[in-house]
């Protein structure tokens, strides 16, 4: 009875470091994305910038994508999508592009 007790212990614990990690993988990997957006947006021609521009802009608002691509973690994404828009957005308004 205390070994079954130790082992489910051991099993919830192992299980909530896996989920710790896998959020700090993921941070990882999404800063490593807004660092190589960040410096290929402005290499970008016009055309395929404004494509971006306006994926994302749908991207951002779309929570249902957001948990069907990383479940639990959807507002990490969310705010991903959000900086990746934000970078997009300072190219475009540099450029003075019009954003519609």
């Amino acid at each position: 009875m205390e070994t079954e007790i130790i082992v489910i212990i051991l099993v919830i614990v192992m299980f909530v470091v896996l989920i710790y990690l896998f959020a700090k993988l993921l941070n990882v990997i999404q800063n490593g994305t807004l660092r190589r957006q960040e410096q290929r947006i402005p290499k970008f021609n016009d055309k395929k910038l404004m494509r971006g521009y306006r994926s994302l802009n749908h991207q951002r608002k779309n929570k249902f994508l957001a948990i069907y691509l990383t479940g639990f973690y959807y507002k990490s994404t969310l705010a991903m999508y959000e900086k990746q828009f934000q970078l997009y957005q300072a190219e475009v308004e540099r450029r003075g592009l019009d954003a519609s």
